[in-house]
């Protein structure tokens, strides 16, 4: 997953530091949520900053095929509103990841989401029933690339 998730921001000419939220497809899988988190901080590794990450999952349930889609509203209500909203079971953290030293973490609260002088961007990682799964990276309109 982190080297489809490096492709496709080198494709784009982004740089994994210009992402300021990721949606996770996490679904409560301890295993399959820890390796995703695992690709996450492979590729923010060295940032300085934790970038927060959340899931819907918690909030609509898996969703089959639409699970994607729900993942992208949410992060364009958070760009609409500048929040980004606390993700459902962030009280029982996934023993599996080390959340105390990596580049990721997940509010347990609402949060601003602040502009540091370029548009917010977020990355969304979902993952369908069946296993197939996309990247996106959404931009909040304005400014420059």
């Amino acid at each position: 997953m982190t080297a489809s998730l490096g492709e496709m921001l080198r494709t784009a000419g982004l740089d994994p530091a210009a992402l300021s939220y990721v949606e996770s497809s996490a679904a409560g899988a301890s295993l399959a949520d820890a390796t995703e988190v695992s690709a996450f901080a492979e590729l923010l590794v060295g940032r300085g900053v934790p970038v927060p990450m959340g899931t819907v999952k918690p909030n609509i349930g898996h969703a089959e095929a639409a699970a994607g889609l729900g993942q992208l509203m949410k992060v364009l209500m958070q760009l609409r509103h500048g929040r980004i909203a606390p993700t459902l079971v962030s009280d029982r953290p996934n023993p599996l990841v080390d959340w105390a030293d990596g580049p990721v973490y997940v509010p347990r609260r609402a949060i601003g989401w602040e502009r540091s002088g370029t548009p917010r961007r977020a990355l969304v990682n979902a993952v369908g029933s069946g296993g197939s799964y996309g990247h996106l990276v959404v931009r909040e309109a304005g400014g420059s690339r």
